[in-house]
């Protein structure tokens, strides 16, 4: 199902003279969503020194038996390096909503433009039929006073040039609605010359590489795991807790130590350190379980849709191959019947209107595939790149 984001489209909208092609309109409906998150990363520099401590403690009151603690908890460089890439890569959490919105907004705007691909050659057809069931009226009206001619026949043709006006007319409104939806004047013309062909198609589907997984909420959390067990082995295998030096106040007895020093280490067995990165490393191996099956649902999925398509492209184009020689049986049809006394128009105008709509068929057959592609393209990550018009043909 598309998706018409009108509020941020509206906020592009503009006057457009002169043709639009296929590039202009998708780069009109992307314009302004490369959205940036500005983040300080600057701020984020740990140092060797991690706590300050300054206390001080009274006897008796006496200012002169105040004693005085200096306590410094130290870092080590690797601990340093673990807190810094664990705080970038939490500041650099991208914000996976908005990257859906804006592939969701991209994908919407591929769809329309192939809506305004199909539904302009579908107007340009039926405007055929409606010529073609114009002359069948013209030859109607003249044998409605034969005895053997059949009313029926005349209401049905009334009734499918009626279908085939409205089928015109509200085409051409959706036209104009997806034109308004996409800030262009209604009556814009665009220009459909470099729409990409089925062949081309078919080349970028059997060409397409393996699919590069973008970063999923699973992904980053698995990494975040990652570096907060980089972070507790670090912590681990720190010994030194703290130094210290303590002054205490003058003694009665010279002898007395005033100025100490002293060395605080750690030693970590099956503390509660190790129960915490035995518990991120179960948490990590959950993770990475489900990123894999993902992954590879994700590749089934993208399998299965290729397969698809392409049996959808061998499928048109032996329908294309049928249906050309039943046009050239036809087009030899009508040669014997123009070239026979007193030749049928009727017969000659109903090979006409066959011909147009085997071509009709044929469009609805390509307009599935050219959907099927953009799924194909969403699900490769290239439809989230907005990089450029997908729906391009390139030589």
């Amino acid at each position: 199902m598309k998706v018409l984001y009108l509020i941020l489209l509206i906020s592009f909208s503009y006057s457009v003279q002169g043709q639009i092609n296929g590039d202009a309109f998708i780069k009109n409906s992307i314009d302004g969503l490369e959205l940036t998150t500005q983040r300080d990363l600057e701020s984020i520099q740990p140092s060797l020194i991690e706590e300050l401590d300054f206390r001080t403690e009274s006897r008796d009151f006496d200012p002169n038996k105040q004693e005085y603690t200096f306590r410094v908890k130290p870092s080590t460089p690797k601990k340093i390096k673990a807190q810094k890439e664990l705080a970038e890569h939490i500041l650099n959490e991208p914000d996976f909503a908005i990257e859906e919105w804006r592939c969701d907004i991209n994908q919407s705007a591929h769809e329309s433009w192939i809506d305004l691909y199909i539904k302009s050659i579908e107007i340009e057809k039926y405007e055929n039929i409606v010529s073609i069931y114009d002359d069948k009226k013209i030859v109607q009206d003249r044998l409605e006073s034969a005895l053997t001619f059949d009313f029926n026949e005349k209401v049905k043709l009334e009734r499918d040039r009626s279908e085939a006006l409205f089928f015109i007319e509200k085409t051409k409104l959706d036209l104009k609605t997806i034109s308004k939806d996409y800030g262009f004047d209604e009556d814009v013309d665009f220009s459909f010359k470099n729409f990409i062909r089925i062949d081309q198609i078919k080349n970028q589907i059997l060409g397409q590489k393996e699919m590069e997984s973008s970063l999923s909420e699973d992904a980053y959390e698995q990494e975040l795991i990652k570096k907060e067990i980089d972070l507790e082995e670090a912590e681990n295998k720190q010994f030194i807790d703290f130094a210290q030096v303590r002054y205490q106040g003058p003694h009665v007895n010279s002898l007395d130590e005033r100025v100490s020093i002293g060395l605080a280490f750690t030693l970590n067995t099956f503390g509660t350190k190790n129960l915490k990165i035995r518990e991120l490393g179960l948490e990590l191996e959950r993770l990475t379980n489900k990123v894999k099956r993902e992954e590879l649902e994700s590749y089934n999925e993208l399998s299965s849709l290729k397969l698809e398509i392409l049996r959808d492209i061998e499928a048109l184009n032996k329908y294309q191959v049928i249906h050309q020689k039943e046009k050239e049986r036809l087009e030899k049809i009508s040669e014997m019947i123009v070239n026979k006394d007193g030749s049928d128009p009727q017969s000659l105008l109903s090979i006409k209107e066959r011909i147009v709509r085997i071509e009709i068929e044929e469009i609805g057959m390509k307009e599935n595939i050219y959907f099927d592609f953009l799924d194909f393209k969403r699900k490769s990550g290239d439809m989230c790149l907005l990089e450029r018009n997908l729906l391009h043909f390139q030589p």
